[in-house]
């Protein structure tokens, strides 16, 4: 089963984000939220080292609330709530960055 990696701190403030991509393994999840949406941004995204077998989602209340919507990489998928949790339902462990 894989993983969903939860990252809530900004690129800027933290390493957090490039620390989760760098231990994700293929077939895990890394979902943006909090501060951590800005990570989604295409010049911040662009500099990422990752492995393209990791999806990376951000939470649409919260890419609302920093005034991102549009402004994201399109690699980047953006989920909802309800896409939230279920995630947490079909991924094991959920692991928190900080």
């Amino acid at each position: 089963m894989a993983s969903l990696h939860l990252v809530n701190r900004a690129a800027s403030s933290s390493d957090a984000l490039q620390r989760c991509l760098s231990l994700s393994l293929p077939g895990d999840v890394v979902l943006l939220i909090e501060d951590g949406v800005y990570g989604a941004l295409p010049e911040v995204f662009a500099t990422l080292d990752r492995d393209p077998a990791v999806t990376v989602q951000a939470l649409l209340a919260d890419v609302e609330a920093r005034g991102l919507h549009g402004r994201l990489a399109n690699q980047i998928d953006v989920i909802d709530y309800a896409g939230f949790v279920e995630l947490t339902e079909r991924n094991n462990p959920v692991v928190s960055w900080s």
